[in-house]
């Protein structure tokens, strides 16, 4: 059975302006129903529970990977991301208030996470991540 998902990807922005990413961890088992497998970075994100809210999910998604506390998330983007192993339709949204210091809180999915400017990012991020950042830096 093919099932179209809804998934968050949130741009958390510190004062500096920078986005924090995940560097994934390589070693943990692929799960069905994800994206594309070759990437390296990652905003953080996931997918959408039944009856939740989009802001909601980003904070939940965002505490739940992260420990950083985000406050008044907003949708900025909608994309649809489809590859031979699923397909999403992904929201973009924007957090430039949270409290906290990022830290893994899920090693077995990420093993860092870290600050990076919008014009200085990493290579090989995750192509829904990828287009969300697109978004944010087009829109600025």
């Amino acid at each position: 059975m093919q099932i179209i998902r809804v998934g968050i990807g949130v741009v958390v922005l510190d004062e500096q302006g920078r986005v924090l990413l995940g560097q994934r961890n390589k070693e943990a088992k692929r799960k069905t129903g994800k994206l594309n497998d070759d990437w390296d970075w990652s905003l953080p994100g996931g997918g959408l529970e039944y009856g939740e809210g989009f802001e909601d999910c980003a904070i939940r998604e965002v505490r739940e990977e992260t420990t950083l506390n985000i406050h008044d998330p907003v949708v900025f983007c909608v994309h649809n991301d489809t590859d031979n192993f699923a397909h999403w339709v992904t929201l973009g949204v924007r957090a430039t208030k949270f409290s906290g210091v990022p830290i893994s809180a899920e090693p077995q999915n990420y093993v860092t996470w870290e600050w990076f400017a919008l014009d200085n990012l990493p290579a090989r991020i995750f192509p829904p991540s990828a287009r969300v950042i697109q978004a944010l830096k087009s829109a600025n």
